[in-house]
């Protein structure tokens, strides 16, 4: 969209406070957030209801961070889960 549109800046991927804003750059930053957000929070909710049961929700990796606070069933942030998985497996392997 970038390349394309002269006018759009590169915009950095964070959390927003508001929806409704009154640039381009907070805009995508706003329909990012709260678009990923929502969609998160929508699939946890319809899993609570179509299987009665709560999930325990682990988030990984640098954006996990921005949507930890607003998952709605209060996740397990591990920042480095993937990184500490693949080096757990490989010391597994390696010995």
């Amino acid at each position: 969209m970038i390349k394309n549109a002269e006018l759009i800046k590169n915009t950095s991927i964070a959390r927003s406070n508001q929806i409704v804003n009154n640039n381009t750059s907070a805009s995508i930053k706003s329909g990012f957030y709260f678009g990923y957000l929502h969609a998160i929070n929508g699939i946890l909710r319809q899993v609570i209801k179509e299987k009665k049961f709560k999930p325990k929700i682990y988030i990984t990796g640098g954006l996990g961070k921005i949507f930890k606070d607003k998952i709605i069933l209060k996740p397990i942030y591990i920042e480095n889960l993937t990184l500490d998985g693949i080096r757990e497996i490989g010391i597994k392997i390696y010995l």
